[in-house]
């Protein structure tokens, strides 16, 4: 049986649809993976959202926000804020959180 692939340290996107999440994520940005241990991100329905656990109210009673698994997740009003920025063109600079060594910027591909 072959060994599952070791999960991408970072990856990058473009933005893509905005949409109208039917999932109840509300507003939503779809998103265009551009390396290659995201590249079928379209296809997975990526998208970068807002979500209760990643509120102030959560963190502060939790004392850590909460994770998601595959999509980037912000707070309801950065998520508002990051659409609006990122909206047309940007570059979208994704890090797993669970680095302890975040020399990501110093690595050629």
């Amino acid at each position: 049986m072959p060994k599952a692939a070791a999960p991408a340290r970072w990856a990058c996107f473009a933005p893509a649809l905005c949409i109208v999440s039917k999932a109840g994520q509300g507003l939503s940005m779809r998103l265009l993976g551009l390396s290659d241990s995201n590249a079928n991100a379209e296809r997975r329905a990526i998208v970068l959202h807002a979500r209760d656990y990643m509120e102030e109210d959560f963190v502060r009673r939790h004392g850590v926000a909460g994770r998601g698994y595959s999509c980037p997740v912000l707070a309801d009003a950065d998520r508002d804020l990051a659409i609006t920025t990122l909206r047309g063109a940007a570059l979208i600079f994704v890090v797993d959180s669970r680095l302890t060594s975040h020399d990501y910027l110093n690595r050629r591909q």
